[in-house]
């Protein structure tokens, strides 16, 4: 499997109002091959969501690099988009759903009918298809998440970067949207590095779990991941393997924690 991602000696050190700079991340090293979907896990304020800003160019390490394919990343890559967390905070309220997915395709160069063929492909892809007139507001949460499922979808980008992008939804719809992640990363065959502090949920979306340590964040073992396809919310996490995979990831933040 090749990489399409590649991370090498990274470090993320920022100013503060007084003392010392504050150190975030030290020597993150890893690579991510095509079609993968890695979930990084970690406890809180260890840097997960910096990591994922500095793989998508929208904020400098401050040592290291950032390859994609091969490129070393100076800005946002066009081969990746990135689904952040505070889904309604992405969406434009003046816009409608169909608005809202448009604005991927507003910089590329796409005939008028292609552009709309795109945008309503992707909203029955989750489902939204009814819904293109509404505006945010009118949407659930969950609902709200899909538009930005849809939009990032719309793109055709490759590599899909996704900050703890259900952290806020119900249980009964943050599932709902882990098994259409797992739908879409099987259809359309993308790549995906996915952040969450649900040690749950990186076991039952993942192909292979990043651990990091607390604050500093560093890379502390890639656990790789061989739960069957496809996967299913009740047998899955009863499934031996599920329960030994979670052991381990929580025992080994467990071991980085200042009280161990």
């Amino acid at each position: 499997m090749s990489a399409v991602l590649d991370v090498r000696g990274l470090g993320a050190t920022f100013p503060t109002p007084r003392g010392a700079p504050l150190r975030v991340l030290d020597g993150i090293t890893f690579t991510v091959g095509a079609g993968e979907l890695v979930c990084l896990v970690g406890p809180s304020g260890c840097g997960k969501t910096t990591l994922l800003q500095i793989i998508g160019g929208l904020r400098r390490a401050s040592e290291g690099e950032v390859l994609v394919e091969g490129r070393r990343v100076t800005g946002p890559p066009p081969e990746l988009v990135v689904l952040f967390q505070q889904y309604g905070k992405s969406l434009l309220p003046w816009r409608t759903v169909e608005g809202n997915v448009s604005l991927a395709l507003e910089n590329l160069d796409l005939a008028t009918d292609e552009r709309r063929r795109r945008v309503a492909r992707n909203l029955a892809v989750v489902g939204l298809t009814t819904f293109e007139g509404y505006h945010p507001y009118q949407l659930s949460g969950g609902m709200q998440q899909r538009v930005a499922i849809a939009r990032a979808l719309a793109r055709q980008s490759d590599i899909l970067l996704m900050d703890e992008p259900f952290s806020s939804l119900d249980a009964m719809t943050r599932a709902g949207l882990q098994d259409l992640l797992l739908g879409l990363w099987r259809d359309f065959k993308k790549t995906v590095v996915f952040v969450t502090h649900d040690v749950e949920e990186a076991v039952y979306l993942s192909t292979s779990i990043a651990v990091l340590s607390a604050r500093p964040g560093r890379l502390i073992e890639t656990i790789p991941n061989d739960l069957p396809h496809p996967r299913d919310q009740l047998a899955t996490r009863e499934d031996p393997r599920f329960l030994r995979c979670r052991r381990r990831v929580h025992e080994l933040i467990g071991r980085t924690m200042p009280h161990a």
